[in-house]
């Protein structure tokens, strides 16, 4: 997954180290049900505004993405984009922390977290379905987004 982060007020990028991926998969006939977590840790002594981007493939839907950061669980909602907007702006502003999802380009789902404490641990979860391909010798394949798998220090 492609990810970029950026320090509150400076325009220079920084990586924020991932830490652990946890991926459950269920397979029942021709659809699979899929739960990938990834945790991440500010290691900055500084908070940061930081972008997660998730590419979404055409024959997945996302069922629920939710997070967890120092302990405290946020789920997605669905709201006005203009009004969503607003309110993370107006928020990380005042230095709260905050996220917001957007869905870009039919293709990448990004979700921004702003005002990211130093040290804080973020949890990420994904749910999604899949109706899995068939290949040319009529079995079914299942594949894994190479993204979450060439990850620094992960392999």
């Amino acid at each position: 997954m492609c990810r970029t982060y950026y320090p509150v007020g400076l325009r220079t990028q920084l990586k924020v180290p991932l830490k652990s991926v946890s991926i459950q998969i269920k397979v029942v006939d021709f659809f699979s049900s899929a739960t990938m977590e990834q945790e991440y840790r500010n290691e900055e002594s500084f908070s940061i505004n930081t972008e997660f981007v998730f590419l979404v493939r055409q024959n997945i839907s996302i069922t629920n993405l939710s997070w967890e950061i120092d302990g405290i669980s946020s789920e997605a909602k669905i709201k006005d984009c203009k009004e969503a907007n607003k309110l993370f702006q107006s928020a990380v502003k005042r230095g709260f922390l905050a996220g917001i999802l957007e869905f870009e380009n039919g293709r990448f789902l990004t979700m921004k977290i702003g005002n990211l404490n130093p040290w804080s641990v973020i949890k990420i979860s994904v749910q999604f379905v899949e109706v899995l391909a068939i290949d040319e010798t009529n079995h079914l394949t299942l594949e894994l987004p190479s993204e979450i798998m060439n990850v620094e220090g992960m392999e």
